[in-house]
């Protein structure tokens, strides 16, 4: 049986009005568990990239304090990421 694209688009638009519904439902509980976790991730996130980036950068301009510096930064965003992944395990 061939659907046409009126059936198509009447089951679609059905979809469309009836999932954000679905979705809103367990909103506010998920938001207030996942915004203190993702400030954690961002930032050990951000220090991890920033610790790359110097370390390319050092890498090119051939100077060691840039270096030092990435390899400062860097247990700072492995800190924080391993704790994020056991929290979203354990789901706390």
């Amino acid at each position: 049986m061939t659907e046409t694209k009126q059936d198509r688009w009447t089951a679609w638009v059905a979809l469309a009005t009836t999932a954000p519904a679905m979705f809103r439902s367990g909103m506010p509980k998920e938001k207030h568990l996942s915004q203190p976790r993702g400030g954690n991730f961002a930032f050990g996130l951000i220090s991890l990239q920033i610790a790359i980036m110097l370390s390319s950068i050092s890498v090119i301009t051939k100077r060691k304090a840039l270096w030092y510096v990435g390899l400062f930064l860097s247990p700072f965003g492995l800190s924080r990421l391993p704790r994020q992944v056991l929290s979203l395990l354990l789901n706390k």
